[in-house]
Formats: structure tokens, sequence, C-alpha cells
């Protein structure tokens, strides 16, 4: 479950190198070390670690703790942080703001998924943006103007709501400026990668990813690191 941060070229990941599970992170000078382990919570409580999410700044980690609830630590050091102030929901991976100062997921409540955005401060209140949504892992857009949950466009204030077509991806993401979302379909024994324009839902079929990149799960994004990475280095010309 790699994620890369919108602005640093920093990358965090889940890993077993060690036995348990730890969230470790891979700097802009190829170092790798550990930033989530079991020592930073109480003994028996961890399990495994989903989907790290790493702020745009590359300055905190956003992460699922055993599929019940998001916690938060900073690369400066200090102990985690629960993200919410919410007991009563199960919470699931989400995405960062462009600005890093809210966090959108996924929480289960009253028997329905609801999309939500809490602040990133840790231990906030968290707000309902829309109810009843599908799909695993909403993506903020990198401009600020949407939220993508399932097969919905949806306004961060929750005002507007967007249904695109169903192109047959498990999960899209946002490109590098927000105008195309990223897909892969599968094709008999391969993926196919394309793009879809955000204002008008047409498709662009990019090309034959193969089958050595199916996602490992709904909640595995690595393919969409990977090419907004692409893209920054196509546009700027310098490796990252």
């Amino acid at each position: 479950m790699p994620a890369w941060a919108a602005k640093k070229p920093v990358l965090v990941y889940t890993t077993d190198r060690n036995g348990p599970q730890e969230i470790w992170i891979r700097g802009a000078d190829g170092g790798d070390r550990p930033l989530v382990t079991a020592r930073d919570f109480p003994p028996q409580t961890t399990q495994w670690y989903i989907a790290p999410a790493l702020s745009p700044e590359a300055d905190r980690v956003v992460y699922c703790l055993g599929g019940t609830h998001l916690w938060i630590s900073s690369l400066s050091g200090g102990a985690p942080v629960r993200l919410t102030s919410d007991e009563a929901s199960a919470e699931f991976p989400g995405s960062w703001s462009p600005d890093g100062s809210w966090f959108t997921y996924a929480a289960i409540r009253n028997g329905k998924k609801d999309l939500m955005k809490v602040k990133t401060s840790g231990q906030a209140a968290p707000v309902v943006v829309k109810s009843g949504i599908s799909g695993e892992v909403p993506a903020w857009s990198p401009m600020g103007d949407w939220i993508l949950a399932g097969l919905e466009l949806i306004s961060p204030d929750g005002v507007t709501v967007r249904k695109i077509a169903d192109h047959g991806s498990a999960n899209y993401g946002f490109s590098v400026d927000g105008k195309r979302l990223y897909g892969l379909r599968p094709d008999k024994e391969r993926l196919l990668l394309f793009s879809v324009d955000v204002a008008t839902d047409t498709e662009k079929l990019i090309g034959d990813a193969g089958k050595d990149f199916v996602p490992g799960s709904n909640l595995h994004r690595g393919f969409v690191s990977a090419w907004r990475l692409m893209e920054r280095v196509s546009s700027t010309g310098q490796a990252m």
C-alpha cells in the first residue's frame, strides 16, 4: 500500500520486514526507516496498518489501525493520536485535502457508509459531507474542488454531486492537474490503463498495463501514485 506525498518526493508503505507489520518511510535520498510500529501503541492492540496516507508536505501520515479507527502520526516524532473524536463509527482509509488541513474518509454510521471530512489537528469532530456513498477510498482532487467517492464527484461542502459513468475500474485517482481520472480495467488476461476527462466523462485509452500491476486490493492505489509521479517528471524534466 504505497503512498506518495503530493508535494514531496517521499513515500510511505507497509512492510513486515521485521516480523510485525509496520509503516515505513522512504525519503528523497532513498533511505528507509520505520515510522509507525507496535512500540507506538499499548501491547496487543495492533494487528495491521491499512492504507497509510502521507500529507502533501510529507510531515504527517494518517492510517487505519486494525480496520477500526484512523490515527495520525507526525514525522517529527511524538505519540500517535486518534484523527477523530468519533468513538461510535467504523472508519476507513481516505485522502488529504491539497492544503493538508482536512482529511476525507468513509465511515460506517448507523448501518450505512457516509463520506466524512475532519480537520487534521487530531481528535477533531468529523463532518458529514454526504450520507450513503459507494467506493472504498475517497480521493480529494489536487485542486480541492471535488472528492471522488465511488462513481460520484462530490463538492467538499456536499452541495454539488456529479455522477460519472462506470468505466470498469475498481478505483480511480486524479491526475496532477485534477482534470482527469486514471483507472485500470480488466480485459481478459491483461489490464488496460485509461483516463477519464472530469469535465466531459470522456474516456481515453492509454495502453496495455499487462497483468503484473493488478492491485492487491481496492485499497491499493500504487498505480495512481506512480502515474502521477510520471506526470511530474515529464512536466518538469527532472527525476524525483
